[in-house]
């Protein structure tokens, strides 16, 4: 449509400088100007777009999962031949007290109920009679044993439960002997003797 516009225009120019005669050649400029100015062009101008700008996304922190810290032993752990074995408690040795140099033994009742577990991590259990007993123990600069979670139920009056935790609690030094393991506690006044029961059940 635009063409035809200008087309007409043109035509109408020609006509009055037909029937005028009259026309100069700068109203011929200016006329060329004005058609310019106009728009005889059918051609749009096309708008440039705007740059196109790409935003990296942000960094996506992966989750780690952390592992819970395991707890260091309490103490150093006894070796090998010692742990894991159900030791039962069979004797206890006095040290008389008429003569330092001589002991009175006493032979535990019912050994099976008077035993020793001692774990690889530093952790022991056994039973005193008819209490389960439980705690810690190390064996670094001898034996040490700490009483943790443990049943106190009467036991009766024959009973040598309390004497059993109790001497546990004392004890100071120890170690194997042949084919038992023993224990002293009360700088060597009071000795424990133990035989082995057999492996001890898993965890």
């Amino acid at each position: 449509m635009g063409t035809k516009i200008c087309k007409a225009r043109k035509v109408y120019i020609m006509k009055i400088l037909n029937e005028k005669r009259a026309s100069s050649l700068l109203i011929i400029l200016l006329l060329v100007a004005g058609l310019t100015l106009v728009g005889c062009s059918s051609e749009s101008e096309e708008i440039e777009p705007t740059a196109t700008v790409e935003v990296e996304p942000t960094a996506t922190i992966e989750e780690t999962a952390v592992s819970p810290t395991q707890p260091p032993a309490d103490g150093v752990p006894a070796p090998d031949g010692i742990v894991n074995v159900v030791w039962e408690w069979e004797t206890l040795n006095e040290r008389d007290p008429e003569n330092s140099r001589a002991y009175i033994v006493t032979e535990v009742p019912d050994p099976t109920k008077y035993t020793l577990i001692m774990r690889p991590d530093s952790t022991f259990s056994g039973t005193a009679d008819c209490n389960q007993i439980s705690g810690t123990y190390t064996t670094e600069n001898g034996y040490a044993f700490t009483l943790g979670l443990s049943t106190m139920v009467a036991c009766g009056a024959d009973s040598m439960d309390q004497q059993y935790i109790n001497l546990l609690n004392n004890v100071m030094t120890g170690g194997p002997n042949v084919d038992i393991f023993a224990l002293e506690a009360g700088g060597g006044s009071d000795r424990m003797e133990f035989r082995n029961g057999g492996a001890a059940p898993a965890q």
